[in-house]
């Protein structure tokens, strides 16, 4: 799917161990969608995080996203994964 939006903040950069034991960082952002009535949603990246993590603030972009839910302990939990974007 396909999202316009304004970036309007930033996380700090996430990193840990896997199991296998390879490193992993994650960047997280906030956006505001370009509609009437506009909605925050954060977008993280695996990939590409330093990349993402330095996407100005105020900027708009085209982000091309998927999205994947799980369960855990009876709720569930959505994210909006980022794997390609442009001004």
């Amino acid at each position: 799917m396909r999202l316009k939006a304004k970036i309007v903040n930033k996380l700090p950069m996430a990193s840990g161990l896997s199991r296998s034991g390879t490193q992993w960082c994650k960047a997280v952002i906030i956006v505001e969608t370009i509609e009437q009535y506009s909605k925050k949603v954060a977008i993280s990246n695996l990939k590409r995080a330093e990349d993402f993590l330095n996407l100005p603030v105020g900027g708009i972009y085209d982000f091309d996203l998927s999205a994947e839910s799980h369960e855990h302990n009876g709720r569930w939990y959505t994210e909006l994964t980022c794997w390609n974007w442009s001004p």
